[in-house]
């Protein structure tokens, strides 16, 4: 259909316990951050491996980092095509990905992934058993690649860089033999290498030393980073008056997370002239600078004055650097590597009087070099207070300040749209004239922000909007000021003494709350908060965001049951899923924030209160609004057992809900990904926006109520721009029935885990109730687990993958999927929990998709409707093998009942 799966479905950081069998003993699924696999269950370097053995070991590393694998003993039956006895390593999920090789005999393997995954197979015959081997892995930096000594071989082996050139094929696809060498003719020796212009024998022990020894230069190309001289295979100095430097392996594709420089020396009096080679190709960024790859080009001594910086897809023109000396200066990111660039520069008589091209002003007329005569003023195109910037708008001002000078940036309005991490509008600042450069800060939303310091005499200020919402824009004032003129305002508050509070209620705000501000570094802040004896402390969470990190080591809030931290540790908390509170038993609390000197937040706003405990309940029990508890049994019988009727808020049947006005089509066509819904056929569903933009779906369970997916959320919780609407069918056009509300509060389960994506489900509670009509109606809570095998209906506006009906609320027809087959090597591999379902077809073809998120997945009971699971996550759209796992909403009942009935 529509594809369902999950707007963070794709880039969430899914780590899971080590889970299935490998069939050499141990498990088959890998993700802790290190550990070994064996042939066989004890291994002990003399025991010998089974015979008509086949294993298989899949690792999944987390987000942003790779697999390394080293052996650190092999030992498989011997043989030139490794018929027998072999260790197949592939480089992803399955056996379907690319092969990095065919391993046996007794020689050692060393590899790294190119992506989070790797597998590995392992088959034995019927005969001659051999020690086996034992590997270690451990996940890296995807940036980090095979280590200094180590060659990384197209394949993702990685050998030994003396094996370079040794006319033997040790990378197994002849990339140690290709990239650097030539077949020695009969007139080189063996240690030499044959240059390419001239038939010169040159030692190969010159091969990358950062000097061209060959005519051509061919002896420093595709060096990559071996050499340490200029980082892509040249001289860093490059002195006379002509010359040629590239990226390494022009124009084959450039090394990712290199870091490249050339210091150009011409006689005095002469100028040089860089020619750019047609073919150019940098990764480009996504706004107007170049934020991943970058040619930066620098004149003056020391490289102080920038000239240019330079990406995309077509050359430059000719750039002159006025003077006899300039730098030019090579990045990549881990990310897209491209064809890259080849300069030619020359040394060319000096104009006294010349001046390199003024800037492009851009389509808005705001990108602006500014040599610093005084003070200034810059701001977004046609700035007024009551009106707004335009759509897709992009300004670029470099600011130039005297030597021995930094740049003050003092902010008199300041309105953009306000979004988490500020990617949709943002200003952001570097301390210097290119990306390249420091980040300063990154700002967004409608605080004026506090003054921002360059600590160099340059600075870079970047303007970025979109085509959705808009704001006034902003108008700073830049100053030149020393250094010592420079008050330091941002000092921390908390300096490692507790502060002790004792009120019967308070707020506790990290150092700089704003709620857009970027907490300080090196922080060590502590409360202890004292109630009377008998008293408990619930400490109330409204706003967080913290650096995050696996196991928040790095910025963290941890909060104690005592009155220090050998308390009862109640929770650790990063990133930006927290619970709505968390109680004491005790009468004491004590609270400590700790920030590292790099990334961050804006921190957080607490606030506490000082009360009576309340009431046990039993698990068999539920906690009526007024705090006191019922058997659960009670719940919605049709009486108001808790006499304030809390107790019959949410119920399963009340012979209303998931009952249509308009009928729904029950079935799928032949359309690939499903069908168009007949319009508000299904009057539960509800399209979240953030910013007007559709970001996820959910259920209408109760007529001020709406159940969506915790990932919607997790990065986002502010409800300044959130909107519920409902009655919908066109995603992005208003309809005739709709009905539009706010959110007054996100209740996340307590229990979420962002890693597993478990108790993926979350509560919104509206400002006001939806009318309930034709168009707009409750769907039901499921009072029984749906069965394997059933049909059930997903909706939603998610991406379609090009099968018609974009924009349009679609729906599609899955199967239950039994959870032991789902959880199969071939399907999940383990990774569906017991809080989910599974629904797909094994041939794939039409499942849910990104953008269906938090949507319903309704199962028909008798004549109703019941919501049986919340679209969570899925391994990409509609692919073979591959089911859904959507939240088992039964699961969560009488959370949902609690849950309403405490937040009247």
């Amino acid at each position: 259909m529509f594809l369902v799966v999950v707007i963070s479905l794709i880039i969430c950081d899914v780590v899971f316990a080590d889970s299935g069998h490998s069939g050499c003993g141990g498990p088959g699924f890998l993700n802790r951050h290190t550990g070994e696999i064996t042939s066989h269950n004890h291994f002990n370097n003399h025991n010998h491996y089974h015979r008509n053995s086949n294993c298989h070991w899949r690792i999944r590393a987390n987000a942003g980092h790779v697999v390394r694998l080293s052996s650190i003993h092999f030992d498989v039956e011997p043989d030139a095509n490794c018929d027998y006895d072999y260790l197949n390593i592939y480089d992803g999920s399955s056996n379907s990905a690319k092969l990095i090789g065919k391993f046996c005999g007794g020689s050692d393997v060393e590899v790294v992934s190119s992506s989070r995954y790797l597998y590995l197979e392992f088959h034995s015959d019927d005969s001659n058993e051999f020690t086996g081997f034992k590997f270690k892995y451990s996940f890296q930096q995807a940036s980090a690649g095979c280590g200094n000594s180590f060659f990384m071989c197209k394949n993702h082996r990685c050998i030994q860089k003396s094996f370079l050139c040794d006319q033997e094929d040790d990378c197994g696809d002849n990339s140690d033999e290709s990239a650097t060498c030539k077949v020695a003719p009969s007139n080189c020796a063996e240690n030499e290498y044959t240059c390419v212009a001239d038939q010169k024998c040159i030692l190969k022990t010159w091969l990358c030393d950062g000097e061209p020894d060959c005519a051509g230069g061919d002896d420093e190309a595709g060096c990559g980073l071996q050499t340490g001289i200029s980082g892509c295979g040249s001289s860093s100095m490059q002195n006379g008056t002509s010359g040629v430097i590239s990226s390494m392996n022009f124009p084959i594709e450039y090394n990712n997370d290199s870091k490249c420089h050339w210091d150009i020396n011409v006689p005095p009096g002469k100028y040089i002239k860089l020619e750019f080679n047609r073919t150019f190709e940098v990764e480009p960024g996504e706004g107007p600078v170049c934020e991943y790859d970058r040619v930066t080009v620098y004149s003056g001594s020391g490289g102080r004055h920038f000239v240019g910086e330079y990406c995309g897809y077509q050359a430059p023109d000719s750039v002159i650097i006025p003077g006899s000396h300039g730098i030019v200066r090579f990045s990549s990111d881990e990310g897209e590597s491209l064809a890259g660039f080849q300069i030619k520069w020359t040394a060319v008589d000096g104009d006294p009087t010349y001046v390199n091209p003024t800037v492009d002003p851009g389509p808005f007329g705001c990108d602006k070099d500014i040599y610093y005569n005084g003070a200034g003023t810059i701001q977004t195109p046609g700035f007024d207070p009551s009106g707004h910037y335009k759509d897709n708008t992009t300004c670029v001002w470099r600011i130039f300040g005297p030597e021995g000078y930094n740049i003050k940036l003092h902010f008199n309005d300041f309105g953009t749209e306000m979004s988490h991490q500020c990617k949709y509008d943002s200003l952001k600042i570097y301390d210097g004239p290119s990306a390249s450069d420091e980040l300063i800060a990154t700002i967004c939303g409608n605080r004026l922000p506090h003054e921002e310091w360059s600590k160099t005499n340059n600075m870079m200020v970047v303007f970025t909007s979109d085509k959705v919402y808009h704001d006034i824009g902003f108008r700073a004032v830049f100053t030149a000021v020393k250094p010592n003129d420079h008050q330091v305002t941002d000092i921390a508050a908390c300096t490692g003494t507790p502060t002790v509070l004792t009120a019967t209620s308070g707020t506790i705000l990290s150092d700089l709350y704003d709620g857009v501000t970027e907490y300080p570094n090196n922080l060590n802040c502590q409360w202890k908060i004292n109630a009377p004896v008998g008293k408990v402390i619930t400490l109330w969470f409204n706003a967080f965001e913290a650096e995050s990190t696996e196991n928040c080591n790095y910025d963290y809030l941890s909060v104690y049951d005592g009155k220090n931290s050998y308390g009862l540790l109640m929770d650790k908390l990063c990133g930006m899923v927290y619970p709505e509170k968390m109680t004491s038993e005790t009468n004491h609390m004590y609270i400590q924030f700790i920030s590292d000197e790099t990334a961050g937040g804006f921190g957080f706003n607490l606030t506490y209160t000082i009360e009576d405990p309340l009431p046990s309940c039993q698990d068999s029990e539920f906690r009526c609004r007024d705090t006191h508890c019922i058997a659960y049994s009670k719940v919605c019988n049709g009486h108001d057992d808790c006499g304030d009727g809390s107790d019959e808020l949410v119920c399963g049947n009340d012979g209303v809900c998931g009952r249509p006005a308009i009928k729904p089509i029950e079935s799928n066509t032949r359309i690939v990904g499903g069908r168009e819904a007949i319009p508000n056929s299904w009057p539960w569903q509800i399209s979240m926006k953030h910013y007007g933009r559709h970001n996820c779906g959910g259920s209408i369970i109760h007529p001020q109520w709406v159940v969506t997916a915790s990932h919607c959320v997790e990065d986002n919780r502010n409800l300044d721009h959130l909107t519920i609407e409902a009655g919908k069918h066109h995603e992005k056009k208003d309809d005739p029935h709709q009905q539009i509300r706010r959110v007054t509060k996100i209740l996340m389960h307590e229990s979420y885990d962002s890693d597993l994506i478990d108790n993926d489900i979350t509560l919104f509670k509206l400002d006001k109730p939806f009318i309930l009509n034709e168009y707009v109606d409750i769907v039901c809570l499921p009072e029984v687990v749906v069965a394997d095998g059933a049909n059930c209906m997903v909706t939603g506006w998610g991406d379609t993958k090009n099968t018609s009906g974009a924009g349009l609320l679609k729906q599609a027809l899955l199967p239950i999927v039994n959870v032991d087959k789902c959880n199969s090597t071939d399907y999940l591999d383990g990774d569906a929990t017991d809080n989910m379902l599974c629904a797909g077809y094994d041939q794939g073809g039409i499942d849910s998709c990104q953008g269906d998120s938090g949507g319903p997945f309704v199962c028909k009971s008798g004549t109703k409707w019941d919501l049986q699971g919340i679209v969570s996550w899925g391994n990409g759209c509609a692919e073979e093998k591959s089911p859904g796992a959507y939240t088992k909403v039964i699961n969560y009942i009488q959370w949902i009942q609690e849950m309403v009935a405490s937040h009247p």
